[in-house]
């Protein structure tokens, strides 16, 4: 009798772990280019679903000019003017970002002028952004430790009865 009650509070266990989850950051990268540069990045921390939201970090990896790398959002010498995303069906449907790495770079991204420039010292990189889902890393669900902690329990149970 014991043993179907564990199995009872194993299943209700399971059951609430997967109806309680959060929602997950989605994650984009970007890129634009012109004739002779291009330059990518990272935007990291957007909700799908959700309108006018700040990104936690917009991260600029690479770029043939060479200048301008780093997060335009965290970094202690970021100046950042204006950061809105809005997300919807895994897509960015909105976006109005700039910011500036001082002391030499400027980075902006307008989906209502289908701009995107980065600009510094050496030069100006401009074109038109692109923007794609990066894939989401899936979670262990919660049901797996509380199975594991239940198969673990009822060995234990097993193991103390044939010692009677």
């Amino acid at each position: 009798m014991k043993i179907v009650k564990l199995y009872l509070i194993a299943a209700l266990a399971s059951f609430l772990s997967i109806t309680v989850s959060s929602a997950a950051p989605v994650d984009f990268s970007f890129s634009f280019s012109n004739d002779f540069f291009d330059v990518s990045g990272v935007i990291y921390g957007l909700e799908d679903d959700t309108i006018d939201q700040a990104a936690q970090s917009v991260i600029v990896e690479s770029n043939t000019r060479g200048f301008g790398l780093g997060d335009y959002v965290n970094d202690a010498a970021a100046l950042v003017i204006d950061n809105r995303f809005s997300v919807s069906g895994g897509e960015i449907i909105f976006a109005d970002f700039a910011s500036a790495l001082l002391p030499d770079s400027l980075l902006v991204f307008s989906t209502v002028d289908d701009t995107a420039f980065l600009m510094g010292l050496p030069g100006a990189v401009d074109g038109s952004p692109e923007f794609n889902k990066l894939p989401t890393p899936v979670p262990l669900p919660y049901s797996f430790p509380l199975l594991a902690a239940g198969m673990f329990g009822l060995a234990c149970l097993k193991r103390r009865r044939s010692f009677k």
